[in-house]
């Protein structure tokens, strides 16, 4: 059985490969903001161009919390 008629079946949303893609790049940008060249690289994208421009912003609120983390690191130093 194919993954998006498994995903259809249980929780009943249509999640074709186009997404799962993006959702790749929101797992690896949340988790390591910036990483665009990895991203690049996962999904295969011959070079960092504009196509990657749509996954700007994904890691918009680790990139906040990260900064916080950094204030706050200093504060105490």
């Amino acid at each position: 059985m194919k993954i998006s008629s498994r995903i259809r079946r249980e929780i009943g949303i249509d999640f074709n490969t186009h997404l799962h893609r993006h959702l790749a790049a929101k797992i690896v940008l949340a988790e390591r903001p910036g990483s665009y060249e990895v991203v690049r690289r996962l999904l295969g994208h011959s070079s960092t161009s504009s196509k990657l421009n749509a996954y700007v912003g994904f890691e918009a609120g680790t990139s906040t919390k990260l900064y916080a983390d950094i204030l706050a690191k200093a504060r105490t130093s």
